[in-house]
């Protein structure tokens, strides 16, 4: 059994090849004790050395050595545990129960290592076991993805190529009338906005209408307006009638639908 290895300290026994930590005198693929924040105390886990064949075969990596995938597995499990003690420091100091994926890359940027991209899930993903491969695998269970319905799926459109087009501001000191320049405004004659000024400035005075209405009492001053009718169209009055029928109707899912389609869609 090695002794405990104190947080950030690399044990006597290994030397850096490659930036990597490579256990020099031990081969063997044992547990290996760590210490943590809270106490000493031993991690009895480590990575085997079938896992590391294994995944040397994954990237075309065959026929590794038992010495190498041993100084493999030890360098790996090493570096595994430092990264997820410091993850668990930054869970506690966020008050968290659970590490997160930011908890993983915030240690990996503490220790200057590369972040993981890609991996948000908040929750934890769910794992089954499959053995019939003469191993103990766990593997998450992936949706199926229907190949026929996007092989016969219509292509889509293809955009359109972005064109330049060249157009004249001003001719002569003119802006000439192009859909691609603004509309000018149209400038208020002169003439008739000063008769229109002047006819608003003469006083004629009160008349026989206006003082009638003074002599009348308030009480009596009733004004009676005419009742405006809106006309729908068809599908209007349809679209009326099917958005009744929904909501005073029992069916739970047609009113949530109806009152969405209020909601949302703009007439």
């Amino acid at each position: 059994m090695r002794a405990p290895i104190s947080e950030g300290e690399m044990p006597s026994d290994q030397h850096v090849i490659n930036g990597g930590h490579i256990n020099g005198a031990s081969t063997s693929a044992n547990s290996s004790g760590l210490s943590s924040a809270a106490g000493t105390s031993s991690v009895g886990t480590e990575f085997g050395v079938d896992y590391v064949k294994m995944a040397g075969e994954t990237i075309g990596i065959t026929g590794l050595p038992d010495d190498c995938a041993s100084q493999v597995a030890s360098s790996t499990t090493y570096v595994f545990k430092e990264i997820v003690e410091q993850a668990r420091k930054f869970a506690v100091h966020g008050r968290r129960k659970r590490l997160v994926a930011d908890d993983i890359d915030d240690a990996l940027a503490s220790k200057g290592r590369p972040p993981q991209f890609g991996f948000s899930a908040k929750e934890g993903l769910p794992f089954r076991l499959i053995g019939s491969t003469g191993r103990d695998l766990f593997v998450t269970d992936d949706r199926d993805i229907d190949l026929a319905a996007i092989v016969n799926a219509p292509p889509t459109k293809v955009p359109l190529d972005a064109t330049i087009r060249a157009h004249w501001l001003v001719i002569d000191g003119e802006q000439p009338a192009v859909p691609e320049n603004p509309t000018p405004l149209l400038e208020e004659d002169p003439a008739v906005s000063s008769t229109a000024e002047g006819a608003e400035a003469i006083d004629f005075g009160p008349t026989i209408l206006s003082q009638a209405g003074r002599a009348v009492r308030k009480t009596e001053q009733v004004q009676i307006k005419t009742m405006a009718t809106h006309a729908l169209s068809v599908e209007q009055q349809l679209f009326f009638k099917e958005i009744t029928e929904a909501i005073m109707g029992s069916d739970d899912a047609r009113r949530t639908e109806a009152l969405h389609s209020l909601q949302t869609d703009a007439g």
